[in-house]
């Protein structure tokens, strides 16, 4: 009899080790799913903030793609789409593109150096005078897009001519700058490209005619 109870004592004790055994092994797996969880929220947070990276890095690289890298103003690219947003919305009346007048003969006579600081003054007056709608076609060739009224078209150009005539001084030399312009008057139905072609035959009669200002004509 002492036999039998002393077997059913140990039985008794396998249970209870085995139970404890079961709640310890529960516990581990509790801690090991916590640790789990805290691992799972840290890499949501890490996917999260190298999602943001990304987009941020792409809308900068789409930025940069529509800049001119030496005057920081927009480029062809960034002209063509405001051209086209602004035709849609009738919010453009006339495009003005412009170069610069002897630009050759400031890179061959000063240096390239000389030239790209021009360039960068000419573009820093855009820029203040209509920001947000100064770019830089390429060259020595720059665009304005005009958003006045038809009746002050000819003094907003008046005042830019004037605004783009200024001594350059360098520690090399000092000179007179002088622009030359070509406008297209939006007269309806243009297309960003029609535009820009219009605004760059005016440009190349100002050339041609050895003038300052030349308006578009059909």
């Amino acid at each position: 009899r002492i036999a039998d109870l002393t077997r059913q004592v140990e039985l008794i004790g396998d249970q209870i080790l085995s139970g404890q055994e079961r709640e310890a092994s529960l516990h581990q797996l509790r801690q090991s799913l916590f640790w789990i969880q805290i691992w799972q929220l840290i890499l949501l947070v890490m996917g999260g903030v190298l999602v943001f990276a990304l987009i941020r890095t792409n809308l900068q690289n789409r930025r940069l793609s529509l800049l001119d890298p030496m005057t920081r103003l927009g480029n062809r690219r960034a002209l063509q789409g405001q051209l086209r947003q602004s035709l849609q919305r009738g919010r453009i009346q006339a495009l003005v593109v412009l170069d610069l007048k002897r630009f050759k003969q400031v890179n061959d006579l000063l240096g390239y150096q000389v030239g790209d600081r021009l360039l960068q003054a000419v573009a820093a007056r855009l820029r203040q005078a209509c920001p947000g709608l100064a770019y830089r076609l390429g060259g020595d060739e720059f665009a304005v897009v005009l958003a006045t009224d038809h009746e002050e078209l000819e003094a907003r150009m008046e005042a830019m001519v004037n605004l783009l005539q200024f001594e350059f001084v360098t520690r090399e030399s000092s000179f007179d700058l002088a622009c030359r312009f070509g406008v297209a008057r939006v007269e309806g139905g243009e297309e960003a490209e029609q535009l820009l072609e219009q605004a760059i035959l005016a440009l190349n009669e100002a050339k041609r005619s050895n003038g300052t200002l030349v308006w578009y004509q059909s």
